[in-house]
């Protein structure tokens, strides 16, 4: 429960795992703000915002895919895709 800066020394004793010498301790033990239960407290807050953005975005703006993509069967469509979604955008016309 106390933050010890020595224990990220690989030459200092608190470096290794408390009663065993050989093995080091995880490198993600003590990570404020990032990892595990120290994590941000708005991380959870944040996302939901970003969904809500993104869908403001989305119902604001006209867009049209190039058909021929919608029909392609290798095109796949995930975050990390080597594959390009062209996208044309335009303002909406408020009726």
């Amino acid at each position: 429960m106390k933050f010890i800066p020595e224990r990220f020394d690989p030459e200092n004793d608190y470096y290794y795992k408390p009663g065993n010498k050989k093995e080091a301790r995880d490198p993600t033990c003590f990570i404020p703000f990032s990892y595990g239960m120290r994590k941000c407290p708005g991380q959870i807050l944040a996302m939901m915002e970003l969904k809500v953005l993104i869908a403001k975005f989305i119902l604001s703006v006209d867009y049209e895919i190039d058909q021929q993509q919608l029909e392609n069967d290798y095109a796949r469509f995930a975050m990390f895709s080597n594959f390009k979604l062209k996208l044309k955008f335009n303002k909406k016309v408020s009726e």
